[in-house]
C-alpha cells in the first residue's frame, strides 16, 4: 500500500509541476485552491516587504530599525534585504 502511495504521490507532483490540476477530484481543489491562494498571498507581501525596505532605506531609515520591525538582527535584514535596495 505504501508503494501504491508513493507512486500516487508521484502522479499527483507531476501533475501539479505541469500545471494541470484538471484530473483532481473537484472535492479535493478546495484545499489545494487554498493553499495556492496563500502562497499568491506570501508572493505580494514579500514584494511588498521588499518594497517598504527599500522605501525605508530611501528615506535613511537604519538597518538596526528595520530589522527590529521585521524581527530580525539588523545584520540579518541588511543581508536579506541589502542586495534588493541596491538597485
Amino acid at each position: 500500500m505504501a508503494e501504491q502511495m508513493t507512486e500516487k504521490h508521484r502522479a499527483a507532483l507531476a501533475l501539479a509541476e505541469e500545471g494541470d490540476l484538471s484530473k483532481f477530484r473537484a472535492v479535493d481543489m478546495v484545499p489545494v485552491n487554498e493553499l495556492r491562494e496563500l502562497v499568491r498571498t506570501i508572493d505580494l507581501a514579500k514584494a511588498g516587504i521588499d518594497e517598504a525596505v527599500a522605501k525605508c532605506r530611501a528615506a535613511d531609515v537604519p538597518w538596526s530599525v528595520i530589522g527590529v520591525s521585521l524581527g530580525i538582527s539588523r545584520q540579518a535584514a541588511q543581508q536579506r534585504f541589502g542586495k534588493v535596495v541596491v538597485s
